[in-house]
């Protein structure tokens, strides 16, 4: 595709467009902005890029891949459009396009700018020029199936359609779009390798301003190999004849051939025999994609004339092989060693039953195998008995005695006549062969029954379809040996009234048949106690039909029909739960309307079953049921009652059974203790209470008979009140409490004192009985006795120089209460401490508070004395709490602690002349101590004393 030479273009130079009538080749190439309109390609720049080592056959010869389009105008000249397009098609012919800007340049010079503005689409391929798909043939890739994601892009931005260019590629393919710039590609037509192994198609791109050029890419598909192919014989000889003195050799080759590829197409081949022997006559091998059947052993014609052989062909795939047959017949050809050979053998001869004597059967023909002598031959018939005869010279079968099919019903009728021949005069041994005769049916038998006379019995009682009980030696069979319809008859009675029927209802040459009762109400042994009639054995040919009937004398036995019946529907006893040995619990009486040993004098109890029917004696005769053992289990509080079930027998116990219930009631005897509901009750009740709290009433229960004196409880206090404090109300259980109870009275440890009253439940049986329970009574402590101190007033003094933590004084208080936390003391100064002095709450320990200074010269106001109240509190919460209080006086005790301080002198000055002795001055110094003693001194500068002077 191209406008032929290529001319240079420079840029500034004119172009002009051809002569209408001017060759193409010899046209200059049109501008660049043309060229790109109409689809241009230089020769220079035109280039096919194609992988040809994987292209298909018919991709190398029409050219494939990736076009590349490249600028006219040369490198100086700016990209043209086409060079971002993978390949630009256009659907006309290029020379009429070249046609058109030849005669209409100016109307493309006009039209150039705004086709060229559009840059063309382009394929997305992620780097690679073709598009190559492997799909799997079949049903591994079905029709619909999304085989490829297309995608494109437009610098523009326009939308792009997808397309499929060509009748093959649409048949196959279609496009769906997904957005803008993507299209799904979805398999339209089922791939088949076998037909088709491989699809070049055209996928079109265009962003629908390109006019009606688009964008094309290659898109190759390879469909790759399934195994959905069996393997296929190519036409073979089915049957080899093969001497029987062959030596191995090979026999045959066949081949068969399968459609798939690789391994799926490649095969194998096996042999398949009928008998282990076959397969050590012949194998199969394979040969270059060839089956090569040999003979491996000696045949024997004798011992076999034929083989059936079966080649199976698989092929390679590792599951699901696929595979084929091909069946050879090889004939065993038997050596010539020219005996008389047999040319005339009817196979199977049919001839009636009563065919009569020296009547032609068939004939047979053998000729001598040595054609050139062609000598007479003689013919023999071995195993043909008294029935059969066969002339010497001319072959011909008669018969020799009298036929009879049913004779020989084993055989169904059948000789298989046994015919020799051989050269006449000779003492060679006979060729024989062998030749069928087939007697056909003639109706010529009846139905037979193996005996004339049948005597049978059945009971009254019989029910429907019971069989009766034949008597004696007689068989109830019944035969017909002909054959078809003339051996198959019906059956049935006649003079029985309806009372039996006969089955079954037809046979077939011979049937075992039974006499059933269809009607039992027919049976009564008190009206009819023997029945004779007979049965009728007649063949169900429409014409001609035979039949036999045989004698049936049936006797009427007499049955035990009635069950024993109890005097009562229902027994009820009763027995003390304390019953002993030998006690008559129940009397059973049972009678039975028939007579004998069936009636009432056969009754006999036979069974007894029920929860405490081990513990039980029954006897059989009288019915009576006595107590078996003391180790009985008995228990009315357990098991009031027990159900048991009384079994009563007809014929001394052999014969008809009826059962009837009988409910054992166990009566009460004081054998159960009175019991509290609960072995333990607790009560709790404050000290000083005058009565118990609600809940304080004993429960008791006896499950000895309610309402009876074995099941009144009574109540009394036992043990555990040596001080009366309690009593209990003996009908009802209910404590009371007699006077309050003192806390600090009781001996015990703890908060609490526990009184623990046992009480006796008894009963008012005889003898009595009883039980005990414990009533815990938990006495709680009331904080009814306030703390008291050792001293009303504490006296103490301490020095005004002690340090924080100086023990002062220690209070101590009591508290009469029983209890730990009504008794436990709390110390607390009230007032007067002055933030001086702290007490331990716990110890009443008073100790000089921490920094504090007792000095009085340094307190404000100034106090040498302090009066503290002490409280002491008891363990009682709230308006419960009791309290006592003492006064702790506290005296503080001076000491030499202060430095005394000289009042100031002012400036003294002293004449010179002034006497020895003479009054300077007086001085005066303070003490801030309760008793100073001031002493004075004069001293030089250097702390040199000079004189003492006393003074205060």
């Amino acid at each position: 595709m191209g406008f032929g030479r290529e001319r240079q273009w420079r840029p500034g130079r004119r172009w002009a467009a051809p002569e209408v009538g001017e060759p193409l080749a010899d046209s200059p190439p049109p501008p660049p902005e043309v060229a790109s309109m109409c689809g241009y390609v230089s020769s220079r720049d035109r280039g096919v890029t194609q992988r040809t080592d994987r292209l298909p056959r018919s991709r190398r010869e029409h050219g494939g891949g990736t076009r590349r389009v490249t600028d006219p105008r040369g490198s100086d000249a700016p990209p043209a459009t086409l060079n971002q397009c993978q390949s630009l098609a256009v659907s006309k012919p290029l020379n009429t396009c070249c046609h058109l800007w030849t005669t209409l340049a100016l109307v493309f010079a006009v039209l150039v700018a705004p086709v060229c503005s559009n840059v063309p689409p382009r394929f997305v391929l992620d780097g690679q020029s073709e598009i190559v798909l492997r799909l799997r043939e079949g049903s591994q890739t079905p029709v619909g199936s999304v085989i490829y994601r297309l995608r494109g892009y437009d610098p523009d931005g326009d939308r792009l359609r997808f397309a499929v260019r060509g009748q093959v590629g649409s048949r196959l393919l279609e496009i769906r779009p997904v957005s803008d710039t993507e299209a799904d590609l979805v398999l339209r037509r089922a791939l088949d390798r076998e037909l088709e192994d491989e699809y070049s198609v055209v996928l079109t791109l265009t962003d629908g301003r390109l006019g009606e050029a688009v964008v094309t890419q290659s898109l190759l598909v390879l469909v790759e190999d399934v195994n959905d192919n069996s393997p296929l014989f190519l036409p073979h000889e089915p049957t080899l004849t093969v001497a029987e003195d062959a030596a191995p050799r090979v026999l045959a080759v066949l081949q068969a051939t399968d459609r798939d590829e690789g391994p799926f197409g490649q095969v194998v081949y096996r042999l398949v025999t009928e008998s282990s022997t076959d397969s050590e006559l012949f194998s199969v091998s394979t040969q270059e994609g060839r089956a090569v059947l040999r003979l491996e052993g000696a045949l024997d014609y004798e011992r076999q004339p034929f083989y059936q052989l079966q080649v199976l062909a698989v092929d390679r795939a590792a599951i699901n092989a696929h595979t084929a047959t091909a069946a050879v017949v090889v004939r065993v050809e038997d050596v010539a060693d020219s005996p008389p050979e047999f040319v005339v053998v009817p196979p199977v001869t049919r001839i009636p039953e009563d065919l009569p004597v020296k009547s032609q059967v068939m004939q047979v023909m053998a000729i001598d195998g040595d054609r050139g002598v062609n000598a007479p031959i003689e013919y023999a018939l071995f195993g043909g008995g008294d029935s059969f005869e066969i002339d010497a010279a001319s072959g011909a079968v008669y018969v020799a005695g009298e036929l009879d099919r049913e004779k020989r019903i084993e055989t169904n009728g059948a000789f298989i006549l046994t015919i020799g021949a051989r050269e006449a005069g000779s003492d060679a041994e006979h060729v024989t062969t062998e030749a069928t005769v087939i007697l056909t049916d003639v109706n010529d038998e009846r139905p037979t029954f193996r005996s004339a006379t049948y005597t049978a019995e059945v009971s009254e009682s019989a029910q429907r379809h019971l069989p009766v009980t034949l008597l004696g030696p007689a068989r109830p069979q019944v035969y017909d040996y002909d054959q078809g319809t003339n051996g198959t008859f019906r059956m049935y009675l006649e003079g029985d009234g309806g009372i039996f029927e006969v089955t079954p209802p037809e046979g077939v040459n011979e049937a075992t048949f039974l006499i059933r009762v269809r009607d039992p109400a027919g049976l009564d042994f008190e009206k009819v106690k023997e029945l004779n009639f007979s049965v009728v054995a007649e063949e169900v040919t429409a014409v001609g039909g035979q039949s036999s009937r045989a004698h049936v004398t049936l006797y009427v036995r007499d049955a035990n029909d009635n069950v024993p019946e109890f005097a009562e529907t229902r027994y009820v006893a009763s027995v003390p739960e304390n019953v002993r040995r030998g006690t008559l619990v129940a009397w059973m009486q049972a009678l039975d309307p028939d007579s004998g040993a069936f009636g009432t004098d056969g009754v006999r109890f036979t069974g007894l079953t029920g929860d405490i029917a081990q513990h039980l004696r029954l006897d059989p005769v009288t019915g009576k049921i006595t107590m078996a053992t003391d180790d009985h289990g008995l228990d009315r509080e357990t098991t009031p009652r027990h159900q048991l079930t009384v079994e009563a027998r007809d014929d001394d116990g052999r014969g008809n059974r009826n059962r009837v219930p009988l409910e054992l009631v166990v009566t009460d005897v004081n054998d159960r203790a009175p019991r509290c509901l609960r072995p333990l009750y607790q009560l709790t009740v404050p000290e000083n209470s005058r009565r118990l709290p609600p809940a304080h009433l004993l429960e008791a229960a006896d499950d000895d008979q309610p309402g009876t004196p074995n099941a009144e409880v009574g109540f009394r206090i036992l043990a555990g009140d040596p001080q009366r404090n309690f009593s209990i109300d003996g009908s009802t259980g209910e404590l009371h409490l007699q006077r309050p109870l003192d806390f600090e009275a009781m001996y015990g440890d703890g908060d609490t004192r526990t009184i623990n009253l046992t009480i006796q439940v008894f009963d008012k049986g005889e003898p009595p009985l009883s039980s005990t329970c414990l009533v815990q009574v938990l006495v709680q402590d009331v904080n009814d006795v306030a703390p008291r101190f050792e001293r009303a007033v504490y006296v103490k003094a301490v020095s005004e120089d002690a340090p924080g933590g100086t023990h002062v004084i220690q209070v101590s208080a009591r508290d009469g209460d029983g209890s730990y936390q009504n008794s436990r003391v709390v110390y607390r100064i009230q007032h007067g401490a002055q933030d001086k002095f702290v007490i331990n709450s716990t110890t009443g320990v008073i100790t000089v508070a921490q920094g504090a200074n007792l000095d009085p010269d340094l307190s404000r106001p100034r106090a040498a004395h302090f009066e503290l109240t002490v409280a002491a509190l008891d363990g009682g919460i709230g308006a419960n709490q009791l309290v006592d209080v003492a006064t702790v006086n506290i005296t503080i005790q001076d000491v030499n602690n202060k430095l005394p301080a000289f009042v100031e002198p002012g400036l003294v000055a002293i004449p010179e002349n002034l006497r020895v002795g003479s009054v300077v001055r007086r001085v005066a110094a303070v003490d801030m101590d309760a008793i100073p003693l001031l002493r004075y001194r004069c001293a030089d500068l250097q702390g040199r004393s000079q004189h003492t002077i006393s003074g205060r």
